[in-house]
């Protein structure tokens, strides 16, 4: 295993963060590429006008081939407007983009709590748009968390306040509590201010079927 980016094409990349869980694991965070996003106040203020030649502009951006490529776009100058040729559509898209910070998923699980751990995943989650993280145990089970190199929720809220994540989606909650749902280890979490929780509905696992409630084939 190692660290640092992992994958990438041209929507996505992936990077790793190695992490201590007794044995080595890895922290993930997917970060969306860049989108072609353009900003109106940005071209009018350029003079730059909408047509269908940014249809032409899009397509260079999608293969990558923007720099050096001549694109002619109209152009506004006072009450009239002429067609202009730029022989980089880069530095035209560059005049006119709209600046946004890309999405990104942080994935936290089967990791220890430790001063080690926090500051590498300092480093690979802060800011992340939506972090899925454990919350196996409560906080009066601390030590039952310590002990099997898991996190609890006084663990996940010092985790969120270094990270600051727009979102938090608990997960991997101990099975310890199952049949009394997950409704404690919410009421726990504390985001800082501009951290939203999300929480999905409790999934109780089904009771194993019985020899004696399966229908044999000459019994239908």
């Amino acid at each position: 295993m190692r660290s640092g980016e992992i994958y990438r094409n041209r929507y996505l990349s992936v990077q790793a963060e190695l992490c201590e869980h007794r044995i080595a694991v890895l922290a993930f965070r997917v970060t969306e590429g860049e989108a072609f996003v353009l900003d109106a106040s940005r071209m009018a203020q350029a003079g730059v006008m909408k047509g269908a030649w940014l249809g032409s502009l899009e397509k260079l951006f999608h293969q990558g081939a923007l720099e050096g490529s001549p694109i002619s776009y109209p152009l506004e100058l006072g009450d009239r407007v002429e067609e202009c040729r730029e022989p980089d559509a880069g530095a035209l898209y560059r005049r006119i983009v709209k600046r946004e910070l890309p999405a990104s998923i942080g994935y936290l699980t089967d990791v220890g709590y430790s001063p080690e751990n926090l500051d590498r995943l300092t480093g690979l989650l802060s800011g992340v748009t939506l972090l899925v993280c454990e919350c196996a145990f409560l906080a009066a089970d601390q030590r039952k968390a310590r002990l099997s190199r898991h996190l609890c929720t006084t663990d996940l809220n010092l985790i969120l306040d270094r990270l600051r994540p727009r979102y938090l989606l608990p997960m991997h909650f101990s099975k310890s509590y199952q049949g009394v749902g997950s409704a404690a280890l919410f009421e726990e979490i504390e985001p800082p201010p501009g951290v939203t929780v999300l929480r999905i509905p409790d999934r109780l696992t089904p009771r194993p079927i019985m020899a004696s409630e399966v229908v044999k084939p000459e019994e239908i």
